[in-house]
């Protein structure tokens, strides 16, 4: 009997313990310019599930490198672009490459004149394409503005590698020009 105490004891602080962790770990995560997209990162590594892929190593340069059938583009450098109207989804992929040391990346799509919807992920196009760990987005309604602000979680930096975007348009929805800039703190 005394030890069926004792585990229920050791569980009730486990879940403390896991409630206190969980709580304290989404402080400072998401600042609200406009919109912004809710990150990935909320809650403490230990209890996240394990990637499908390992996040790039930085001492390789190998992982910094863009995946077809995305197009690279350039941190601090606006990138113009135009979504095709018409019935089915119609998405343009990017990718940018993020150096060591950045402490913020602004995801910034504007000057749509259609409902546009902004996707980014990491480390691969995969990341982008089918949502998983390190996923965020910003799928407001109508013509205007999204941003995507990705912070470090648990440490001073956000993970240096390729970020892929993808700015995609609802099906039935006319053609509209865009500017995506990404910009580095």
């Amino acid at each position: 009997m005394g030890n069926g105490i004792v585990l229920k004891a050791r569980a009730g602080l486990a879940m403390a313990a896991l409630s206190l962790a969980i709580s304290g770990c989404r402080r400072g995560q998401v600042q609200e310019p406009t919109q912004v997209a809710r990150g990935p990162t909320s809650v403490p590594a230990a209890l996240l599930p394990t990637p499908t892929q390992a996040p790039p190593d930085p001492g390789n340069q190998e992982s910094f490198s863009c995946q077809e059938p995305a197009t690279e583009i350039a941190m601090e450098v606006p990138f113009s672009g135009q979504t095709i109207g018409g019935d089915g989804p119609r998405k343009i992929f990017l990718c940018i490459l993020v150096p060591e040391g950045v402490s913020q990346l602004v995801f910034e799509l504007t000057g749509a004149t259609a409902d546009l919807d902004l996707f980014v992920g990491y480390p691969d196009m995969d990341a982008v394409q089918h949502g998983g760990l390190w996923f965020w987005h910003d799928e407001g309604e109508g013509a205007g503005d999204r941003t995507i602000l990705v912070e470090p979680a648990l440490m001073d930096y956000v993970n240096a590698g390729s970020y892929y975007i993808e700015v995609s348009a609802s099906p039935g929805n006319e053609a509209s020009p865009f500017t995506l800039t990404v910009s580095g703190r």
